[in-house]
């Protein structure tokens, strides 16, 4: 036997090649990862592309990978010094949205391979409430705002074809997420700036107030705790623009908002249209002659006033309570004490030299008359507020609206033609079609259906949005000859309004679509649409459920059509329009189980209003 001294020896040698080959190999790896890492691809930029595919661009200009993200992808710092990310939302290419529209996606900006995800806090469920789907478009924003090395990130919400939206602040360095803004118009992050003086930063939005005659407007926004701070958020939601959102205990709910400073309808309030000069202490909206100064204190350079401007903007916030306050008293029943407490609002804001807001009072004031059965003063009251409108369509679409929903159809009619005459395709603020299918539906109630289909191809010829006119002309063929519209398809009616997507319904069914197919067609839409249009496609379902042998299922959907059609039709013009179809499903699908009376009363009930209207009605 060996020595023992003789076998340490042996094994001490063993030891000492195999540390070494380890040490070998960790050389190895370690040369081999740095090579990696030396010649690993350098991303550069991102490309938006075809059917907005997002293509991924190396230092060399070579393809790093390809997206189907529809634009809702951008490249972000998330820690000082560290490499660059791609943050954004999935895509469904099916349903042309994002497919988890509140988880943000951390992706490999080299490789485009999924890193992390993010569950944001959000608003859909507030705006559910009201009877919002969750529909929404995204405006991403990654900029490093407080100066730390770090991205901040900015999600815009804005609902689709509808007036919610709302706005999440992620800070990736301290990982803190709040809700900063809710709106009632589609607004967007606008920029930063210290606009107090106290050293922090306000964030800027800018959008439309659609609850508000289509008036832009810039809203600003302190954070509690301030951008790089410590803490959490004080409130669920940073700040509301004015409207009956998030009412408050003594009028409205402001949370943190500073100002919110009412523009033109003309105004271009998209970010690249919007300066801050720090200078100077003003923001720039705009270019050219139409640009517009907005001091940092929240008032319009070109309205001056002799008022200190804490005091202009306590009277303004003021203002903002009153009209909420008109609106609700409205609501309740009072159109006619709401109607003077908005005239009282206008003649205060013309006192502090707040022309845009006076314009608004006026206008929710003669639409309060107009309930109120006092239908010549109202008209009277639209026609003084249009000379001096920045927007006369507005105008004459809010008076047409007024009208529809008051029964006096000729007025309404008149006035709807008006909208549409002064909106062109180059118009700023409220959309063309919604003028057109307000006439259109008007005409229908009158019966004049020539006209109604005069009116659609005169749009149709002046108009390149043609995609509405044919939406007119589904519902034309459908209610005027009780028949499918045999002409061209259109292919995106994922994307198109409610009340047009309810209206393709009516249209499959006519082509004898299957009963199923089209139920499971209902059930769907009931999770897309919004507020009175899912009142027209529960009444729908109905249709296809009698079809199907369930009629318990039938007269339960068409009941509950029924009650809500009813109380959305003093407010929603395509909801007074189509009452009767609602009427005729829900007596049909309660005759269909015996309940005969249920079905006479339903009827009774249509028949009473008909004959109250002071216009006539088919």
């Amino acid at each position: 036997a060996a020595p023992a001294g003789h076998r340490r020896r042996r094994r001490w040698r063993w030891a000492r090649a195999g540390t070494g080959a380890a040490a070998l190999l960790l050389a190895a790896l370690g040369a081999a990862r740095l090579w990696q890492e030396r010649h690993r691809p350098v991303f550069s930029h991102l490309v938006v592309g075809a059917e907005r595919a997002v293509t991924a661009i190396d230092a060399d200009g070579n393809v790093l990978w390809r997206k189907r993200s529809g634009g809702y992808l951008i490249p972000a710092t998330l820690r000082p010094g560290g490499p660059r990310r791609i943050v954004g939302f999935e895509f469904s290419a099916a349903a042309r949205k994002p497919a988890r529209p509140h988880t943000l996606s951390i992706f490999d900006a080299a490789s485009g391979a999924p890193i992390d995800a993010v569950e944001l806090v959000s608003a859909r469920s507030r705006f559910a409430q009201l009877g919002f789907s969750d529909r929404y478009s995204i405006d991403l924003v990654a900029k490093d705002l407080d100066g730390d090395g770090a991205d901040e990130i900015v999600i815009s919400y804005t609902h689709a074809y509808q007036w919610p939206s709302y706005a999440v602040l992620y800070e990736p360095l301290r990982g803190r997420q709040r809700l900063v803004l809710m709106a009632p118009g589609h607004h967007r992050f606008a920029g930063a700036a210290d606009l107090d003086g106290d050293g922090r930063l306000e964030l800027l939005w800018a959008g439309i107030n659609n609850r508000m005659g289509w008036l832009h407007g810039l809203a600003a926004v302190f954070l509690d705790p301030p951008l790089g701070a410590a803490g959490t958020a004080s409130s669920p939601v940073s700040a509301v623009v004015p409207d009956e959102l998030s009412p408050g205990r003594d009028g409205l709910h402001w949370g943190s908002l500073f100002w919110y400073a009412p523009l033109p309808p003309g105004a271009c309030i998209e970010r690249r249209c919007i300066r801050i000069d720090e200078g100077r202490r003003r923001i720039l909206v705009g270019a050219g002659d139409g640009r517009l100064e907005v001091g940092f204190d929240g008032f319009r350079r070109d309205l001056p006033s002799e008022l200190p401007a804490s005091e202009r903007r306590t009277r303004r916030r003021r203002l903002w309570s009153e009209l909420y306050e008109a609106k609700r008293i409205a609501r309740g029943g009072r159109p006619a004490a709401a109607a003077a407490r908005a005239a009282a609002a206008a003649e205060e804001a013309r006192a502090i030299d707040q022309p845009l807001i006076a314009l608004w009072a006026g206008q929710l004031e003669a639409t309060c008359k107009a309930r109120a059965g006092e239908l010549e003063e109202a008209e009277q009251r639209f026609e003084e507020l249009l000379p001096d409108a920045p927007s006369a369509a507005d105008v004459a679409f809010q008076a047409a609206g007024a009208f529809h929903l008051a029964g006096d159809l000729e007025r309404a009619v008149a006035w709807y033609e008006r909208a549409l005459g002064a909106l062109t395709s180059a118009s700023k603020g409220r959309p063309r079609y919604e003028a057109l299918y307000g006439l259109v539906m008007a005409l229908g109630e009158l019966g004049r259906w020539q006209r109604a289909a005069e009116a659609i191809g005169t749009f149709e010829a002046a108009s390149q949005q043609k995609g509405f006119a044919l939406h007119c002309r589904i519902y034309f063929d459908w209610r005027q000859r009780g028949a499918a519209y045999d002409g061209e398809e259109l292919e995106d009616w994922p994307l198109a309004p409610d009340l047009a997507r309810y209206w393709h319904l009516e249209w499959r069914r006519l082509r004898g679509v299957p009963a199923g197919e089209l139920y499971r067609a209902a059930r769907a839409e009931l999770e897309e649409t919004s507020e009175e249009v899912r009142a027209l496609v529960r009444a729908f379902e109905a249709a296809p459920l009698l079809e199907l042998g369930r009629a318990g299922e039938a007269v339960a959907a068409a009941r509950a059509a029924s009650d809500e059609i009813w109380a959305y039709a003093a407010y929603f013009p395509a909801a007074r329009a189509h009452l009767g179809v609602v009427v005729e499903r829900y007596a049909r699908a309660a005759r269909a189980t015996g309940l005969e009376a249920e079905a006479r009363a339903a009827e009774e009930r249509y028949a009473r209003w008909r004959a109250a209207q002071p216009a006539r009605s088919p």
